[in-house]
């Protein structure tokens, strides 16, 4: 028993309600402690252990990259994760972790929805969302589907923003952007 029973109740009821902010040097330690945990690891392309020293450098070159965005997701008045998009042109590539103790509560696919929208509202360049995702991680594979993503049948899960921005118009058939 680790003593969290009504913290998952209450981000059970309350998933829907997550928000995302800009991660800080503050939160490194605790995003190194999700990100080191076994549980976590097991799921990730590189699964061995990083040391203190070096996820502090890559947190400090993350948080000033043009080319990234780091993000804490927040719900319930807790921090529940982080979520990285990595620029390349118009495509942002997701990695997305949660807290250890928090999973099976349906928190990946509230993240992914919530940084969906994140990424409408402030990145309008970007048009599409990919990420990939290894096999045998159910959990994330059933987060992506569940957000609206598109999986290739190879572990490549994509999202287009373009057709989720454009509306049709009255207007001779024509388009008009919505973002």
């Amino acid at each position: 028993v680790d003593g969290r029973g009504t913290d998952r109740v209450l981000l059970h009821l309350l998933r829907g309600t997550a928000t995302l902010r800009p991660a800080r040097p503050d939160d490194m330690e605790r995003a190194w402690e999700w990100r080191n945990d076994p549980a976590t690891r097991r799921y990730i392309h590189d699964p061995s252990p990083i040391d203190l020293a070096t996820h502090r450098a890559w947190w400090q070159n993350s948080l000033k990259s043009p080319n990234r965005d780091l993000m804490i997701a927040h719900c319930a008045n807790m921090d529940i994760g982080t979520i990285r998009f990595d620029y390349q042109m118009t495509v942002a590539t997701i990695s997305i972790y949660i807290d250890p103790n928090l999973t099976g509560l349906g928190l990946g696919s509230t993240i992914l929805r919530t940084g969906t929208a994140w990424i409408k509202n402030n990145r309008p360049d970007v048009t599409e969302l990919r990420a990939e995702v290894l096999p045998m991680n159910r959990s994330s594979n059933r987060s992506f589907a569940a957000a609206g993503f598109t999986w290739d049948g190879e572990g490549v899960w994509t999202r287009s923003l373009w057709s989720d921005n454009m509306q049709p118009s009255t207007e001779e058939g024509g388009h008009n952007e919505n973002r």
